[in-house]
C-alpha cells in the first residue's frame, strides 16, 4: 500500500467517525481502527490532531468538488443531447451531489464549526468554499446573471442552510425537494427565469 492511499484510507475512515461522533471521535486509534491499519499509521502518515483535521478538510474538500463537478458534467452531456437546459433537473442534479452522502454532509459542519473557533483552520475553508461556489459560477454567467460569482457564493449559503436545517431537526425525508425549490426560486430570481 502506497503512502498516498494508506493516508486517503486514514482520511476516508474519519469521515464517518467524525460524522457520528463529532471531532471527539477523532482519535489516532480509531481511524487505524476504522482504517484497518497498523497502529502508528495515523501518526506517521497524518502527524497530530491538528494536522488530521486539516487534512480531513482538504479531503472532505476534494471530494464534495469532485461530485460537484461530476453532476455538472453530467447534466452539460444531457444538456447537450437534449439541446435544452432544464434548470429544474440541474437544480436537483447538484443538490443530489451535494446531499448524496449523509456522512459527509455532517462531517462537513462539524468541521465548518472547527474552523469558526480555529482561525488556522480558516484559510483551509475558504478555499473548500471557493472551490465549491466555483462550479456554479460559470452556470450563473451564461444565464446572464450580473455578479456570476456573487450569485454562486449566496446559492452555496443557501443550500448549505437548508441543508444544516434538515439536519438538525432529522427531517431529511423531503431534503431534496425542499432544497430544489429553494435553489430554483433563488435561481429564477437571480436570472429573471421562471422555473417550470
Amino acid at each position: 500500500m502506497t503512502r498516498i492511499h494508506t493516508r486517503q484510507r486514514l482520511l476516508d475512515a474519519a469521515i464517518p467517525l467524525v460524522a457520528r461522533g463529532g471531532l471527539k471521535a477523532l482519535t489516532h486509534r480509531a481511524m487505524e481502527d476504522a482504517a484497518g491499519v497498523a497502529r502508528g499509521s495515523a501518526t506517521y502518515h497524518l502527524g497530530g490532531r491538528h494536522e488530521i483535521v486539516e487534512g480531513l478538510m482538504e479531503r472532505l474538500a476534494d471530494l464534495d468538488v469532485a461530485a460537484m463537478d461530476a453532476a455538472l458534467n453530467r447534466l452539460a452531456v444531457e444538456h447537450l443531447s437534449s439541446g435544452t437546459m432544464d434548470l429544474r433537473a440541474m437544480v436537483g442534479g447538484l443538490v443530489h451531489a451535494v446531499i448524496r452522502d449523509h456522512d459527509r454532509v455532517l462531517a462537513r459542519y462539524w468541521l465548518m464549526l472547527e474552523a469558526a473557533r480555529d482561525e488556522t483552520l480558516q484559510p483551509i475553508a475558504r478555499r473548500w468554499r471557493g472551490a465549491f461556489a466555483a462550479l456554479p459560477e460559470p452556470l450563473f454567467a451564461r444565464l446572464g446573471v450580473g455578479t456570476p460569482a456573487e450569485a454562486a457564493r449566496d446559492l452555496v449559503s443557501l443550500l448549505d442552510g437548508v441543508i444544516f436545517e434538515h439536519v438538525c431537526t432529522g427531517r431529511t425525508d423531503d431534503l431534496q425537494e425542499r432544497a430544489v425549490g429553494a435553489v430554483s426560486a433563488f435561481v429564477a430570481d437571480r436570472t429573471g427565469t421562471a422555473l417550470p
